[in-house]
């Protein structure tokens, strides 16, 4: 008898294809290498094929596998398209609903809307993934995206609700002791990866450049190291302006602006469940927009 392919099996094998090791495979998968060897092992084993060769620079595919690896990709695509238009499915305001931002905006400004989304609706259950990278959702990672950008890219489609500026603080202590216009002469907390990407990242690679002792992938942690007198940062202005601890700079008039789109993958958009969400969300951002300036 014919085996049938078990279709999750497909992102384990072409995890490790991409990453290159099991560990990265593992932690892009959110499981533990065990897992995943054992997966790509029984794959293998079944269908008595030998996917994978391990080498000092990782797991390579073999030669006879490259071929198979495109069919793979063509089969995993049309499952996840599946996956999102059968998702998007059901009443508006019943089952599953995966959203995705940017810590500032998760902390900051969608807790009291989540709130009362839930509380009008409680048959929905809503899962919300508050990080700075981007998720797939291409790939089936989040339903809903809140991303602030100048652009909307990766093929998403959306609106543009508004926008969210960003403004240098730093304690009074701090400005008071640190009152140079010259901006080497200061204690500068950055952003990394993958903020450095955002207007922010491009504004202090061109202004600070070398001048900055410490870094974070996070706003919320540079307001933190802001607030104990560590040194300046640029922050969006919803963290800055409501922290008693921070006040604006004095001497640097620096200000930056970005856009923030409410958007989802194009096999969702249409479907009823995810428009009316998206409309909340599009409301909420429009109503509320001087919140994020």
């Amino acid at each position: 008898m014919a085996h049938r392919i078990k279709w999750d099996d497909l992102q384990f094998i072409l995890a490790v294809a991409d990453c290159g090791s099991l560990s990265a495979a593992a932690r892009q998968l959110g499981v533990n290498h065990a897992t995943v060897l054992r997966r790509v092992k029984g794959f293998e084993k079944t269908y008595k094929v030998n996917l994978f060769e391990r080498t000092p620079n990782g797991y390579l595919l073999t030669s006879h596998s490259k071929q198979m690896l495109s069919g793979l990709r063509s089969v995993d695509k049309t499952i996840s398209s599946l996956e999102r238009s059968l998702g998007g499915l059901g009443t508006p305001f019943e089952g599953t609903v995966r959203i995705t931002s940017v810590d500032t905006i998760c902390q900051s400004f969608l807790a009291p809307h989540i709130k009362a989304l839930a509380e009008l609706h409680p048959n929905l259950e809503i899962e919300l993934y508050s990080t700075n990278y981007r998720l797939d959702l291409g790939n089936s990672d989040a339903d809903i995206t809140i991303r602030p950008a100048n652009e909307l890219t990766g093929g998403l489609v959306g609106e543009k609700t508004g926008t969210m500026r960003f403004g240098v603080y730093g304690t009074p202590e701090y400005w008071e002791q640190n009152p140079s216009k010259d901006v080497s002469k200061h204690t500068w907390l950055g952003a990394s990866e993958p903020l450095t990407r955002s207007p922010v990242g491009v504004w202090q690679s061109e202004t600070l450049g070398s001048h900055i002792a410490l870094r974070s992938d996070s706003f919320l942690t540079l307001c933190e190291f802001a607030k104990n007198h560590m040194g300046a940062t640029m922050l969006p202005r919803i963290l800055g302006e409501k922290s008693k601890a921070l006040i604006p700079s004095p001497q640097f008039d620096f200000e930056l602006e970005t856009n923030v789109w409410v958007a989802t993958h194009p096999d969702l958009a249409t479907t009823p469940r995810i428009q009316t969400l998206l409309r909340y969300f599009i409301d909420i951002f429009e109503t509320h927009a001087n919140e994020l300036r």
